[in-house]
């Protein structure tokens, strides 16, 4: 099943990139994620940092757009990445990142049905 997530930046916001939906659940099987901006935003995407590998596989990131395939074997579990876009030469993510690596705030999940 192909699932669609938008992402947005708002500089004002924290974090600043915004994903949509932010939780989305995703029944068991096989899924093909693709991750864009949402209509108007300006930025080149920059990476797709997933907290574990697993169950993401196949991730390309191209400027305007972002794809995954991801395998839904485990039911309620959630998997929490990171996006990192660029606006001329500043860089933006979709968490508040802790130096140890871990997230402090906001970041976005794909969770298991």
């Amino acid at each position: 099943m192909d699932i669609q997530l938008y992402v947005a930046l708002d500089v004002t916001d924290v974090p600043p990139v915004i994903v949509i939906p932010k939780h989305p659940e995703v029944e068991s099987g096989n899924h093909r994620l693709t991750w864009s901006p949402i209509g108007g935003t300006t930025f080149t995407f920059a990476s797709f940092d997933p907290k574990t590998t697993y169950p993401f596989s196949k991730v390309v990131v191209k400027s305007g757009e972002i794809t995954a395939n991801y395998l839904n074997r485990e039911s309620k579990h959630e998997f929490p990445y990171v996006i990192t876009v660029i606006v001329g030469r500043k860089k933006y993510k979709s968490a508040i990142i802790n130096a140890d690596g871990s997230i402090r705030t906001g970041g976005s999940t794909i969770k298991n049905k």
